[in-house]
């Protein structure tokens, strides 16, 4: 009798874990149709991690690697998850920034090198933290079209915490909820994509040109990505002067020149009028 029920009690367990096995499926089959949807449209690669994990997608935008993917840790060490991220590879290295919703309190020393740097805008900071490694490049970043972009952010699909931040040439965009569902996490992402536009281009027009490395004037200037002559919105890159098309060059993100990988470049300076003075008499 003992052998019948501890039969009886193995089959029951079986049934509840083969039970549990299919709902974990078919919970990630729904939650998995999303990022195939997402890799379809970006023409990427589906990573899955089992019933359990959670499905990732990584696709080429523009020159820039993105992964997209829900993650089980929360934004702010110690958080538990989940959280939704977006990551775009960030051609500047060094520079490093946050802006995080809600606002973070302030730091009692500058331990971490990021300084604070309000926007301006007295709805934004007080709704927001901003901190930077490079105030200028920094206030020219949050342009009102960033913070539109950002606060769009926050509250796709629906208000929450939210943590954009520059670190190791990455920019991150995290929400603190799980984006399951394929118009919300198309849109999250197209957003996200956006603000990494808008961004470059902001800290594109933020570099100050350099004295002493002025551009020649060229005649049939040919752009280097493209392959069209240059008639205007002419940039060269910094390090070793060769010309584009500024759009050419954000969309590439870096100099079209083989090993020579700037990132920085730099606008001609328009010529000047001189007016002679009258001969002195």
């Amino acid at each position: 009798m003992q052998c019948v029920a501890l039969a009886l009690l193995v089959i029951f367990a079986l049934a509840v874990l083969a039970g549990l096995g299919l709902e974990g499926s078919q919970r990630g089959t729904r939650r998995s149709k999303a990022y195939d949807v997402l890799a379809s449209q970006y023409r990427g690669m589906v990573y899955r991690t089992g019933w359990f994990g959670h499905t990732r997608v990584s696709f080429q935008y523009r020159s820039a690697g993105v992964l997209v993917g829900v993650f089980p840790h929360g934004i702010n060490p110690g958080d538990r998850g989940p959280m939704t991220q977006v990551q775009v590879v960030w051609p500047d290295a060094q520079f490093r920034c946050s802006v995080a919703h809600p606002p973070r309190p302030a730091r009692l020393t500058a331990h971490d090198g990021l300084l604070e740097c309000p926007s301006g805008q007295r709805e934004f900071d007080e709704r927001y933290s901003i901190r930077t490694s490079d105030r200028p490049l920094m206030s020219n970043m949050m342009s009102e079209v960033v913070q539109r972009l950002i606060e769009q952010l926050r509250r796709s699909p629906r208000p929450g915490p939210l943590l954009v931040e520059v670190q190791r040439g990455v920019l991150r965009v995290s929400k603190a909820t799980a984006i399951y569902k394929t118009p919300d996490l198309l849109e999250f992402v197209r957003v996200t994509l956006e603000l990494y536009d808008q961004t470059l281009l902001s800290a594109a027009e933020g570099i100050e040109f350099l004295d002493g490395q002025i551009a020649q004037p060229l005649g049939q200037v040919v752009c280097q990505i493209c392959g069209e002559e240059i008639h205007d919105d002419l940039v060269y890159c910094r390090r070793c002067k060769t010309p584009h098309h500024r759009d050419c060059w954000l969309y590439a993100g870096r100099c079209s020149v083989f090993a020579c990988g700037e990132t920085q470049f730099l606008v001609p300076r328009q010529a000047t009028r001189i007016t002679k003075r009258p001969p002195e008499g």
